[in-house]
């Protein structure tokens, strides 16, 4: 059984994982609703959807929203694939303020008594631990060190409210391209 601590932060990723699924189905289907992009819609690659959408609705995107788009983009392959340092990254580049979860790593060495060593980690020297946070990738700090990271820090969470900004820009461009469709249809006034 997964101790409450750990179920917390899983379900923090889990948040931030289906805003991030929610983003890229949306976009999909925003594709699939704009004439000449249907056939976008199921590219292999969600960066050829989104460049298809940013083209078709260049006048509408401030530099802000297509930024935006594009970190998210990144911001949900990096988080779906475990690789929550660079996940870090692209949460600042798309404008948010992740922390410092200021979780640290103890290498063990199996030679000497673990408790004494545990003991020396939680004291004040915080003896032979590093922060994950200052390792260089999410192999050297560890995927489990990264989710407890990511989640004291706050960052799952962060990472949903930033999709959810980015559905709002996908659901704005939706509308207007229901308004224009719903324009072109009506007859002209006489």
């Amino acid at each position: 059984m997964a101790s409450p601590f750990l179920t917390r932060f899983l379900d923090q990723f889990k948040l931030a994982a289906a805003e991030g699924a929610v983003l890229e189905l949306k976009l999909r289907m925003l594709c699939e609703a704009v004439p000449g992009l249907g056939g976008i819609a199921h590219a292999q690659k969600l960066e050829g959807a989104e460049g298809a959408v940013v083209a078709r609705f260049k006048e509408d995107l401030g530099d802000g929203d297509v930024a935006l788009l594009q970190r998210c983009r990144q911001l949900r392959n990096k988080m779906l694939h475990g690789n929550f340092r660079t996940a870090r990254e692209k949460l600042r580049e798309a404008g948010a303020a992740p922390g410092s979860g200021g979780v640290r790593m103890l290498t063990v060495d199996e030679s000497r008594d673990v408790a004494e060593q545990l003991n020396a980690a939680l004291g004040a020297g915080a003896e032979g631990t590093r922060a994950v946070a200052d390792t260089g990738s999410t192999s050297e700090g560890k995927i489990f060190g990264w989710l407890l990271e990511l989640g004291v820090a706050g960052d799952f969470v962060l990472a949903a409210k930033t999709f959810r900004e980015a559905v709002e820009v996908i659901d704005r461009l939706a509308r207007l391209n229901a308004e224009r469709a719903i324009a072109t249809e009506r007859p002209a006034d006489t």
